[in-house]
């Protein structure tokens, strides 16, 4: 399993550099040489990317004729996979970790521009730094991973990020804190999500080995699927100021560290592969 942590740890790398550096670029397109460059510079990358994929891309396997793709047969694997207690802990408890990610990338935009009126060229530098502190906290987990069990990582990232959290929705409440440390604070935050994402998904495929194809597209449909229900909390609240935002944050580490720990007697790590 730290093989595959450390696998997971460089695929957020690659997966993460382009929607958290994407604020970024865009805000300094947008200021320099216009919003239409925005597009163009969409549909070029979209371009180049459909040509390498189409040249140089091999196929990486054959197709295997054992399994079947008709729907019920594909809804069956996935609620075996889903029924596995160990799947379940960690797919969902690790999705849940990783969803504070998403709010705040949906919610940064209001914690600096509206709460403290910064201006584009300033939240795309914020946005950056932060963007750097989640990066290098997934490759920081390389060097863990080589060195503590996977289950010991995310145990350990999922209580620092509860505590850290836990510090900023208290200081928010009595608003004590102004732009540099709310940066300095996200700053300690997202590592967390960084480290913790990919021991999580490294645990939750370990069982499976026929079927892993299976449970990890259902890993990556939780991950995103509950990124983005999360991620809806600060729409639906009609958010205008950082509290409710940090708070939905704070509610998605504590549900992750909830699940992972009452899960912790029925998911152990010897489950027989499937």
């Amino acid at each position: 399993m730290q093989e595959s942590a450390r696998i997971l740890s460089l695929l957020i790398l690659v997966l993460s550099v382009s929607p958290l550096f994407a604020p970024s670029i865009g805000s300094l397109f947008a200021t320099t040489i216009g919003w239409r460059w925005i597009f163009v510079t969409l549909a070029g990358s979209a371009l180049v990317l459909i040509v390498l994929i189409g040249t140089l891309l091999p196929e990486g396997r054959k197709a295997n004729p054992d399994i079947s793709l008709r729907p019920r047969a594909v809804l069956a694997g996935f609620g075996r996979v889903f029924g596995h207690p160990q799947f379940y802990a960690y797919a969902v408890g690790g999705a849940f970790s990783f969803a504070g990610l998403f709010v705040y990338v949906a919610g940064s935009p209001i914690i600096f521009i509206d709460t403290f009126n910064v201006g584009p060229r300033t939240y795309g530098l914020i946005f950056a730094i932060l963007a750097g502190g989640f990066i290098g906290g997934s490759q920081l987990n390389i060097w863990l991973s080589r060195r503590h069990q996977d289950k010991d990582i995310f145990r350990a990232a999922l209580i620092c990020q509860n505590v850290i959290m836990l510090a900023i929705v208290i200081g928010t409440w009595f608003d004590w804190y102004g732009l540099a440390a709310n940066v300095v604070l996200l700053f300690l935050y997202l590592p967390f999500c960084g480290i913790a994402y990919p021991n999580a998904a490294a645990i939750a495929l370990a069982p499976f080995s026929k079927n892993v194809g299976s449970a990890a597209a259902l890993l990556g449909f939780l991950q995103m699927g509950i990124g983005a229900l999360s991620s809806t909390g600060v729409g639906l609240l009609r958010s205008s100021s950082t509290l409710p935002i940090y708070i939905v944050m704070g509610a998605t580490a504590l549900t992750g560290l909830v699940i992972v720990f009452a899960s912790q007697n029925r998911a152990r790590i010897d489950e027989p592969m499937l």
